[in-house]
């Protein structure tokens, strides 16, 4: 073997090792900031989550509690209907 082909194999080793060792760190870097803005969205939501529910215990719940002595109000859900795909009543307004 020639001197430049084994000087080329070391600094091609250097080279690899080196690669390695930094897509080593920083892929535990970004999983670890991932896994921190994960955690920050989370704590957002909930936050904003149970400040809604606390403005509707302390500011809707009062009124609602009164209306409900003199008229009865259904509870209202905010679901949006969804019809199945083999419905035949869609299937004939599709066709």
């Amino acid at each position: 073997m020639k001197l430049m082909l084994k000087f080329n194999a070391v600094l091609l080793a250097i080279f690899l090792f080196g690669f390695a060792l930094a897509w080593y760190v920083s892929n535990s870097v970004l999983q670890a900031n991932a896994r921190e803005e994960i955690l920050e969205n989370a704590r957002v939501m909930m936050e904003s989550a149970l400040s809604s529910r606390n403005y509707t215990n302390i500011q809707v719940k009062p009124l609602l509690d009164t209306q409900l002595k003199y008229t009865f109000l259904p509870p209202i859900h905010f679901n949006i209907p969804c019809l199945p795909v083999h419905d035949p009543i869609l299937l004939s307004v599709t066709t």
